[in-house]
């Protein structure tokens, strides 16, 4: 990614409809360990320009996370909205969190929060570098708010497209 070879290849997208897509394909999952997800996806959403395969990993990227760090709590919530210039995706988790002076190190390749929160769950350190660059590669950004024992929000921002048609279908709630 770094070195340029993956192009992004962008499309008109309906962010909604491809956070469905991810949660639905994740069901097992979340169903195998006992996870409850609500996703909240409001209606009226603009359309963005995205490459859906690297926007949907950025996606199962979080979700992810909220699986493996969500400690004793089973409760995941993903809300879509439009916020402001953006259409935000956004993912919490009530798990172990993380401190402040760790929230701006985390999106560095191999960078691992210290084992002291999350005993259990290991990985290579990879997957937020990942959704930092996908989402700079969309011309947006992902936010994160934690704090230690109360979980964390990841949210991706996509930039709203002038090109991308709205998306002006009503969608429910859905819990999951």
């Amino acid at each position: 990614m770094e070195a340029g070879l993956r192009p992004y290849r962008m499309q008109p997208t309906d962010i909604g409809e491809l956070t469905s897509r991810v949660v639905d394909k994740m069901e097992n999952q979340f169903s195998q360990s006992q996870f409850r997800v609500e996703v909240d996806l409001e209606s009226g959403l603009p359309g963005v320009m995205a490459d859906a395969d690297a926007a949907e990993q950025a996606l199962e990227n979080l979700l992810g996370n909220a699986l493996k760090y969500s400690g004793d709590s089973r409760d995941i919530a993903v809300h879509v909205s439009h916020c402001g210039a953006h259409v935000c995706v956004s993912v919490s988790d009530r798990g172990v969190g993380i401190p402040r002076r760790e929230q701006k190190r985390i999106f560095r390749k191999f960078y691992r929060v210290t084992s002291e929160l999350g005993g259990g769950p290991q990985g290579c350190g990879l997957g937020l570098a990942i959704v930092d660059h996908t989402m700079r590669g969309h011309g947006g950004f992902v936010g994160v708010e934690s704090e230690p024992d109360r979980g964390s929000t990841f949210t991706l921002h996509f930039p709203v497209s002038t090109n991308a048609v709205a998306r002006g279908a009503l969608v429910p709630s859905v819990t999951r």
